[in-house]
């Protein structure tokens, strides 16, 4: 029997399994509630590592004081905040971008744009924080500056690994997100040293100080990111009766 998109039953659920946009994607406000919810999960548990890579990178191995959990728990309610605006507008912009027709690449760059200025400003004012340094308008100018120039290329290279490893279950949603998080990690690590640097006034260098640190937090807070909001759009798409959920995952 075959149905209004004139293919059979099995033929409709190899479209929709292998579809860019998942049946669970039915809304911007969806995607965007979702992704900043989840964002805000994956931060809270990885914030302490991101402390300690802040240290390393702008102050280097023999500047770091002793880092208490006081130390390691400074900048969080930027740092949440953040997560809900930065996710909110990356991760459910892609999203929103890909419902509007647009391809992979090209929804990474277009998110990159409203993420880099929502996100550089705010991680400015956490990195500045977290190694004791007060806040300024021109490092939230230069924040934003950066991170545009950072995200445009780490999205596409981001987003193109989770969307080549994902798959239908939680387990390969978690594992496609570790490796979004790793393999950016890895390439653009001395980028992301010297916007921290560019944003604490400290002094440029190339280094790769903190990016054991750094690649870890990435590795883990990109695979739980993907694993919650995988998980948070299930479950508002039962919620909505969303009419893709006749396919089963």
């Amino acid at each position: 029997m075959e149905n209004s998109a004139g293919l059979p039953p099995e033929g409709l659920a190899a479209k929709n399994s292998t579809s860019i946009v998942p049946s669970t994607r039915t809304s911007s406000a969806q995607t965007i509630s979702c992704s900043a919810l989840a964002g805000m999960a994956a931060t809270a548990l990885t914030h302490p590592i991101d402390t300690w890579v802040v240290h390393r990178a702008a102050l280097g191995g023999n500047a770091c004081p002793r880092l208490s959990v006081r130390v390691l728990a400074r900048g969080l309610p930027t740092a949440l905040l953040s997560a809900a605006l930065v996710y909110g507008t990356m991760l459910g912009a892609y999203d929103s971008f890909k419902l509007w027709g647009f391809g992979s690449v090209e929804a990474a760059v277009l998110a990159a744009v409203p993420e880099g200025l929502c996100k550089g400003p705010l991680e400015a004012i956490k990195n500045r924080q977290q190694i004791g340094v007060m806040p300024s308008g021109a490092a939230m100018a230069r924040g934003a500056l950066s991170m545009v120039l950072r995200e445009i290329p780490l999205n596409v290279v981001y987003f193109g690994t989770y969307e080549a490893t994902t798959g239908p279950s939680s387990a390969q949603q978690l594992m496609a997100g570790c490796l979004a998080g790793l393999i950016p990690g890895v390439a653009f690590y001395p980028i992301e040293a010297m916007r921290v640097q560019y944003v604490t006034g400290t002094p440029l260098r190339l280094t790769y100080q903190g990016g054991g640190g750094f690649i870890l937090r990435g590795t883990l807070q990109t695979g739980l990111l993907f694993y919650f909001y995988e998980r948070l759009l299930v479950a508002t798409a039962v919620l909505m009766r969303a009419p893709e959920l006749a396919v089963v995952r």
